[in-house]
């Protein structure tokens, strides 16, 4: 697909999904999917409309891991049970609920690091523009950034976003750590992140910002159930949630 400029602008300006004031649990993700429609083209496109009618994000697919694990994270904080972010039994009615009816509506929301809706990073869908320097202007931890017009407004309308969210509320980074804690470290030149080590996976959190960073939230490859769970332990003796 061929995206125009005014179609670019509503990209990089909107960022997030959700209360983002209000929110109690702000997650950090890294782009939008393309699962709602089924097609990538017509879910960008329908994605634009919504963005530009004030309209929030529509159908979020169900066997999403990503959102499940936000989903088990936001149960375990709002009945205080860790359970939920482990092997509980007869959990998926909660998650299908929690997904459906509360999911980016209540206490969480979601900002993306980057613009461009994707299917998943071997996907790409967009003529006009250059995957490689595309992710080149969205890599914070190279030496020499790679920055272009676009990926300056995307950085301006983050930072803004970040500052805008309740004093009160977690950030929960999942996926690309070492390249979101450059991100922050971009944005907020004074943030110091310590890096903690938790049974089987490593995060970095910044305590006044309130800040957590990890791997992905997938069941095979990412920080698996065991990792959220130690996650949420960690957040709650911290007193981050």
């Amino acid at each position: 697909m061929i995206l125009n400029n005014e179609q670019l602008r509503t990209l990089h300006t909107n960022i997030s999904g959700g209360p983002l004031t209000t929110a109690s649990i702000v997650i950090f993700g890294n782009e939008l999917g393309t699962a709602e429609t089924g097609d990538p083209e017509s879910t960008v496109l329908k994605l634009i409309d919504d963005w530009d009618n004030h309209r929030p994000i529509g159908v979020l697919p169900q066997n999403s891991a990503f959102l499940q694990f936000i989903a088990r994270f936001a149960l375990s904080v709002h009945y205080k049970d860790a359970q939920f972010c482990g092997q509980m039994i007869n959990i998926k009615p909660y998650i299908k609920d929690y997904i459906s009816n509360h999911l980016y509506k209540t206490t969480t929301a979601i900002i993306n690091l980057r613009p461009l809706p994707q299917m998943s990073e071997n996907h790409w869908h967009y003529e006009n523009i250059d995957k490689k320097d595309y992710y080149k202007h969205y890599n914070f931890c190279l030496l020499k950034p790679s920055h272009d017009t676009w990926s300056n407004l995307r950085v301006s309308v983050l930072k803004s976003g970040f500052e805008s969210i309740n004093p009160n509320a977690l950030i929960l980074g999942a996926g690309d750590k070492n390249n979101k804690r450059a991100f922050f470290k971009l944005i907020f030149l004074d943030i110091i992140f310590e890096t903690i080590k938790l049974n089987e996976i490593e995060i970095y959190v910044c305590k006044s910002k309130r800040i957590i960073l990890s791997n992905y939230f997938d069941y095979r490859s990412g920080i698996k159930l065991q990792g959220l769970q130690s996650i949420y332990y960690y957040a709650k003796e911290e007193k981050l949630i």
